[in-house]
């Protein structure tokens, strides 16, 4: 489904580029950009990185493929050619082969924001806050939150369609600071084909860590500011904040499906994550959520 809307657009664009030198790909790549830059402008007056005020959104996420990227036979990786690049010459290698699957829409909401001191107790615990908070230091002041990210399942004829199997990976609930310090995540794995039964794990996180999708397909690489790896990554843009592949069916996909609204300022930040992925956050200002996430298996955007 994905070749033959890539060879449409080919088709449509050649019949109207005939006279052009560029490629039919290039030319669809740079329209699609195009209509991206067009979107409306949004400008917030925050600057600092927090998930005090986040809402519930959705993240489109793209899951990446290697091995359906070679063009023929013999296009294998050069690691004599890697061994001569440095990192960024790296990056753009691999990016070019790079296939971007088909996207899984998650939603993204906060279920509970109170002081920490309040959900690390046991009477004030909610979502079993306790199990991740007690114990940790706080601000008297210092609020935290549990956040729920989901996959959210496509529908036909009006009913849910269950495209889960067993250990499938079907929910994450977050707990954090609104700093942004993690405390710990609390998975939902399927226990049953086709069913939304589940077994939890728990999983605790030191504050001084940041919290990572390990290698699970969801958009939860939330990048710590305290982290003295992440403190020393954070980079401050006045333009062109969001990172996009440049690949046409990502582009044409996010211009059909993601209101991006603007991003006149924001924060780019590259680091390692737990197992020393290189992981890259896009964060507008005044947002309390990544607004693209891109990893070694995804690449996820804000809708």
């Amino acid at each position: 489904m994905k070749n033959f809307f890539k060879l449409s657009i080919f088709i449509v664009l050649f019949g109207c580029s005939s006279t052009s030198n560029l490629d039919p790909y290039q030319i669809g790549l740079k329209s699609a950009f195009n209509q991206l830059d067009q979107a409306e402008r949004k400008i917030s007056s925050e600057e600092r990185l927090s998930a005090s005020n986040i809402l519930p959104h959705e993240m489109l996420l793209f899951p990446k493929a290697f091995e359906l990227n070679h063009k023929s036979v013999g296009d294998v990786i050069d690691y004599k050619a890697l061994d001569k690049m440095n990192e960024e010459e790296k990056k753009k290698y691999f990016a070019k082969k790079e296939e971007y699957l088909m996207p899984m829409n998650f939603q993204i909401r906060p279920l509970v924001s109170d002081l920490c001191t309040k959900l690390s107790t046991k009477d004030g615990s909610k979502f079993d806050s306790y199990d991740f908070l007690a114990g940790r230091s706080f601000n008297p002041s210092e609020k935290c939150l549990v956040i729920e990210v989901k996959r959210k399942l496509p529908k036909a004829f009006g009913k849910k369609v269950l495209e889960v199997r067993r250990d499938d990976l079907l929910k994450v609930q977050l707990f954090f600071s609104e700093s942004l310090k993690p405390y710990g995540k609390r998975v939902f794995l399927a226990v049953q084909t086709g069913r939304e039964r589940y077994r939890t794990v728990d999983l605790l996180i030191s504050d001084s860590d940041t919290m990572s999708s390990e290698l699970d397909l969801i958009p939860i690489d939330i990048p710590n500011p305290s982290n003295f790896a992440v403190k020393g990554s954070i980079k401050s843009v006045n333009e062109k904040v969001i990172r996009i592949p440049a690949d046409l069916f990502v582009v044409a996909s996010i211009n059909k499906n993601v209101n991006l609204g603007s991003c006149a300022k924001g924060q780019q930040i590259d680091y390692k994550d737990v197992l020393g992925n290189s992981v890259e956050v896009d964060w507008c200002e005044g947002e309390s959520w990544p607004r693209t996430i891109n990893t070694p298996r995804f690449y996820a955007i804000k809708k």
